[in-house]
């Protein structure tokens, strides 16, 4: 038979690793609020999504090294170091120190911060505001956020690429057309409309 640790290994690769990846590669955009505790892989999912929202009693836990003697999973370990930097990451990893929603978000690890009574709300109309972006857009933005570890030439080359791709669709004339009439853009192809 399998280990334990080839057991959960498998559930990872087969589950709880996928279901961060379709939170992070979803065909609309995800809008995560956090209203209590995000403990272990429940930090992975929580920054999984585009905009991650902290109720004020939201409080994110990394239990993995020091209660479990394991390295943080569910895409933790990639996300975290990119919303906190690395120094923070790897002590936070280390040590394990609960972070509430405050420290939460003067740490970059999420958005912005809510009274809990205003969270669910709050979050929806920031999913409202997203939904009106084209599809391509949202595409493309988590392209050039994804490529900002590459590297600064390839960086810029994949801005350029995008920028090409979203002009010829139409969406800077559009933009800017809504702009100068005060109204908000129309983009064709949003989000809503698929």
């Amino acid at each position: 038979g399998q280990s334990l640790g080839q057991t959960v290994a498998d559930r990872m690769r087969t589950h709880f690793n996928e279901a961060s990846r379709r939170l992070a590669t979803a065909d609309v955009p995800v809008v995560v609020a956090v209203n209590g505790v995000a403990a272990g892989g429940g930090v992975g999912l929580a920054l999984a999504g585009d905009v991650t929202l902290a109720g004020e009693s939201a409080r994110f836990v990394n239990v993995f090294a020091q209660q479990l003697g394991l390295v943080p999973d569910m895409g933790a370990s990639w996300f975290v170091p990119r919303a906190i930097g690395r120094a923070r990451a790897q002590a936070w990893a280390l040590l394990g120190t609960p972070v509430d929603a405050r420290p939460a978000l003067g740490g970059g690890l999420v958005w912005s911060d809510h009274d809990a009574e205003d969270l669910l709300g709050d979050a929806m109309v920031t999913a409202s505001r997203l939904a009106r972006l084209p599809a391509a857009t949202l595409r493309a933005v988590r392209r050039t956020v994804e490529s900002s570890t590459t590297g600064l030439v390839p960086a810029l080359q994949t801005e350029w690429e995008l920028q090409e791709d979203l002009i010829d669709r139409g969406y800077l004339a559009e933009g800017a057309e809504a702009f100068l009439a005060g109204r908000d853009p129309d983009f064709k192809g949003a989000i809503t409309d698929e």
